[in-house]
């Protein structure tokens, strides 16, 4: 079983008691959490524990006709892979429920055409929902996927049954400002990251499906204990942030345990950090 993730104020009087001694006051907690947790969590970020597999994450974003600016999340730090996807079927669906959707009734494709593909709601109803289909009825044209949407999809969304991947490639400022056909509409092979927003070229003819995998900045996570990688973090690292509340505490004391506990905390971070560079920012391979 998957232990509970402790939530922040936990760790924070776990860490600070070991200091004092006692049960910090209300006004003490307040303070490391406002303080101090971004701090700990700066110390990580900065000694590159920010590409650790923990802060690895993915979403989908339409590439829509005609634009070339994408703002990324707000926690994006880094790319991982950027890939487009593509397809020959572009149709309206007839109807959805919470697990499946009714393709067009003149999809003329048998049950081993469809089953294991993905489908992604492009407009309408639901869109920008990536699915798995993992049953097809070709008489009645029921769909079935591999989870439940978050919207069900009917009659006025339309959706793309996903053949093709295409990587993005992500190029720096210096070569993407190189490129002469920016304007060219077609299914977009470059990018560039720059102020938190994607720069696409060519520009987009018709709408495309991006999944894009990314490490997220530890900074921009949610320290209201709401967030699955702040949770994932907390569960994961107790130890770590129990250590960094228990240092930041002597260090405010003045407590001659401090510079020992440091080494202890800078040990500890040391070694997300050797983790972080063995399966952390690996470019994905072109094959």
């Amino acid at each position: 079983m998957i232990p509970v993730a402790p939530s922040g104020l936990t760790l924070i009087v776990e860490g600070m008691k070991r200091a004092l001694g006692r049960t910090p006051s209300s006004g003490e907690q307040a303070r490391a959490l406002d303080q101090w947790f971004p701090e700990i969590k700066n110390d990580i970020w900065f000694d590159d524990g920010g590409s650790h597999a923990l802060l690895e994450t993915d979403t989908l974003l339409l590439l829509t006709e005609g634009t070339h600016i994408y703002t990324l999340p707000t926690d994006f730090d880094a790319p991982k892979s950027f890939n487009v996807l593509d397809g020959d079927i572009r149709d309206t669906a007839q109807a959805g429920t919470s697990t499946t959707i009714t393709l067009v009734s003149t999809d003329s494709s048998e049950e081993d055409g469809r089953v294991g593909k993905e489908i992604v709601t492009i407009s309408g109803t639901g869109l920008s929902q990536k699915r798995q289909i993992t049953g097809f009825n070709s008489t009645t044209k029921v769909a079935t996927v591999d989870s439940a949407w978050s919207t069900n999809p009917n009659s006025t969304t339309e959706y793309l049954i996903v053949t093709e991947y295409h990587p993005l490639n992500i190029v720096d400022a210096e070569t993407f400002n190189r490129v002469t056909g920016r304007t060219e509409r077609e299914r977009p092979e470059f990018g560039m990251i720059w102020n938190n927003k994607l720069y696409v070229e060519l520009v987009p003819d018709k709408t495309y499906p991006m999944w894009y995998q990314y490490w997220v900045n530890i900074m921009q996570t949610d320290t209201a204990d709401t967030d699955t990688v702040h949770q994932d973090i907390l569960r994961t690292w107790r130890s770590l942030f129990t250590q960094g509340f228990h240092v930041k505490t002597l260090q405010n004391e003045d407590d001659d345990r401090y510079i020992p506990e440091l080494t202890v905390y800078r040990d500890m971070i040391s070694r997300i950090t050797q983790r972080s560079q063995m399966m952390g920012r690996v470019e994905p391979h072109e094959f």
